[in-house]
């Protein structure tokens, strides 16, 4: 049955314009991230980092900043575990 049903998919995809079916690929990976998103609860390390890098990049001012400030926390870097 998956296969007959993917056949129907491919015969479908092949009738369709190449810039209406990447479009539609395009709307159904938003969807896709937004319920991932929704549902998802991302470990804490990766909430921080997300937060720190929504809030430096955005502002070249602020990552030129960061990155200076980085090269002076480099070496101290072994200190910290991965």
């Amino acid at each position: 049955m998956k296969k007959a049903w993917m056949g129907l998919g491919l015969l479908a995809a092949a009738s369709l314009p190449a810039a209406v079916w990447a479009q539609q690929v395009v709307n159904l990976l938003d969807q896709a991230r937004a319920h991932i998103e929704a549902t998802y609860r991302r470990p804490m390390g990766d909430r921080l980092l997300r937060w720190l890098l929504a809030r430096l990049l955005p502002y070249p001012a602020r990552f030129r900043a960061a990155m200076i400030a980085a090269k002076f926390v480099r070496p101290f870097r072994q200190l910290v575990p991965d």
